[in-house]
């Protein structure tokens, strides 16, 4: 009986140390394994940028004269043919502030934007225009230098994708002048003179972009949007001028209508 216990001890001294090896090998060694994980891209944060592109700039005017006194025949009202400008080209860049919050594929947020531009149109009466009140070679001048919104936007996120429609307020500044070439009229001479007047009009804008986060907090986009504002009323007083040949101050009066169409490309900074 003792042999027996003796042999069986002696065979769980020799086997133990095997078995235990091929037990810690059936299992697979963790250690300095890199288990690779995929980034979910998100939305939801704080980001500036800046943007560059350019705005089509359209807009009609009318050029009245305050007439007084009255003179029978007198022209009062310069409206030029082609007054309604269409799609003057200006390039336009800026910079952008926003916020959105992300819930599941919906992406909403708000976001505010200011762009230089360079607007800047003359039309000048040409040889032949025949009025007691404008001279040949006078010219008006209409400018733009910024334009900025204060917009929402509803997108859908795919991923690293983002496509979103916009809208909200818009303004513009507009600085129109006028600019009257020296003339003789009843003998007398009738000095040159330059007014003009700047407003910043107010409107709405809407538009649509796609966005593409390439970098954990970097994005560039695309984005299109029209604007459109209310009439704006401008009013110059000259004095000494051929529209002063009777030593009265005359004032000329300007309406303008404007609206524009923008293609800007951004880029964007996330905080996370």
């Amino acid at each position: 009986m003792k042999r027996f216990l003796l042999v069986g001890l002696t065979l769980c001294m020799v086997t133990a140390p095997a078995l235990c090896t091929s037990a810690v090998s059936s299992h697979p060694n963790y250690k300095g394994e890199v288990i690779p994980i995929t980034p979910v891209t998100t939305w939801t944060g704080f980001y500036i940028g800046a943007n560059l592109g350019g705005k089509w700039v359209s807009f009609s005017d009318i050029i009245t004269i305050n007439a007084a006194p009255a003179v029978a025949g007198e022209t009062t009202t310069f409206t030029d043919r082609n007054n309604t400008y269409t799609n003057n080209p200006v390039s336009a860049m800026g910079v952008q502030v926003g916020y959105d919050i992300q819930y599941q594929r919906i992406v909403f947020g708000v976001i505010g934007d200011w762009d230089a531009t360079g607007l800047n149109v003359t039309r000048t009466l040409p040889l032949g225009f025949v009025s007691r009140n404008f001279e040949p070679g006078d010219f008006f001048t209409v400018r733009n230098n910024w334009e900025a919104s204060v917009r929402a936007r509803l997108g859908y996120a795919l991923n690293t994708w983002l496509f979103y429609l916009t809208g909200g307020a818009s303004s513009m500044n507009v600085k129109v002048g006028a600019n009257y070439v020296p003339t003789t009229f009843d003998g007398k001479h009738m000095f040159s003179s330059t007014g003009s007047s700047t407003k910043t009009l107010l409107g709405w804008t809407v538009g649509a972009g796609g966005e593409f986060q390439f970098m954990n907090h970097l994005s560039i986009a695309a984005e299109y949007r029209y604007a459109r504002y209310g009439s704006s009323h401008h009013r110059q007083t000259f004095s000494l001028c051929n529209l002063s040949r009777f030593g009265v101050k005359r004032a000329t009066h300007s309406t303008v209508w404007m609206h524009t169409n923008e293609l800007l490309a951004k880029l964007n900074y996330k905080f996370y």
